[in-house]
């Protein structure tokens, strides 16, 4: 099981990195001598790793299917432990799949319960960060906020660098959307910055994006290309990010043209 575990170690040290291709044949390598072996555990770790795969890719779907065959492995295992972690992604999917998210937030609100009565602190502020991206989902901004004020005071407190990368971008969101630019341009760099030291590179794209985006909004047009043209030259390959950029870029040439 040692080879499989290193194997699925060097599948998530990819899929950090940027190497998609790369993270998938480690994931399906390492599934393979899992299945072989009936390890349950190890199956689950794999089909989560794929589904986070996929959601990075943008198919959401796939990453729906893998995440819910982690989830019937858990629940036939008895795993509860694991079986929040497959739920917390599973409902992560849910709002880009076309499925309720009041559903997906009644869920989230009972895994709080549920680790407050395990006093799972890094888990409980985990959840907080999730309930506060579904509420930007659907546009309830100062819910959103809230949710994630309380994740972030967890993760500070217990040094959850994870938790606080997707909190800083998800409420960078929130503060973009709610025209608080200067604020979200701050947690925006914070995120760059911290998946600069934590060598996350598809969120080092995402962050160059999004601030490049709120430069825009400002009309600091040369600093917004700075950042766009930095993102583009990471070559992280996933469309939906350079066409986000490219919708950013035409923007900028029209408001170029209207100063002409």
């Amino acid at each position: 099981m040692r080879q499989a575990e290193a194997i699925s170690w060097q599948g998530l040290v990819s899929l950090a990195k940027g190497e998609f291709e790369k993270a998938e044949e480690r994931y399906n390598r390492a599934l393979g001598k899992y299945l072989a072996h009936k390890n349950l555990t190890g199956q689950v770790e794999c089909y989560n790793g794929l589904g986070k795969l996929m959601q990075y890719l943008e198919k959401n779907e796939k990453a729906y299917e893998y995440y819910a065959l982690g989830l019937k492995i858990c629940k036939k295992n008895g795993d509860k432990k694991n079986e929040c972690k497959c739920l917390i992604n599973i409902v992560d999917c849910y709002y880009a799949i076309g499925k309720k998210t009041t559903e997906a937030i009644k869920i989230l609100e009972e895994l709080v319960v549920y680790y407050e009565s395990l006093s799972d602190i890094k888990n409980i502020g985990h959840t907080y960060s999730r309930l506060g991206s579904l509420c930007i989902d659907i546009e309830d901004y100062q819910k959103a906020l809230k949710y994630l004020k309380t994740s972030e005071d967890i993760a500070d407190k217990i040094g959850d660098c994870a938790t606080l990368l997707n909190i800083y971008c998800y409420a960078g969101f929130a503060c973009f959307k709610t025209r608080q630019y200067e604020y979200a341009k701050t947690l925006f760099f914070k995120c760059y910055d911290l998946s600069l030291k934590q060598g996350l590179k598809y969120m080092q794209a995402v962050s160059l994006l999004n601030i490049g985006d709120v430069y825009n909004e400002m009309n600091e047009i040369s600093q917004a290309r700075e950042y766009l043209d930095k993102m583009r030259s990471m070559n992280i390959g996933i469309p939906g990010l350079n066409e986000e950029a490219q919708r950013i870029t035409n923007e900028l040439i029209q408001k170029e043209k209207e100063v002409n």
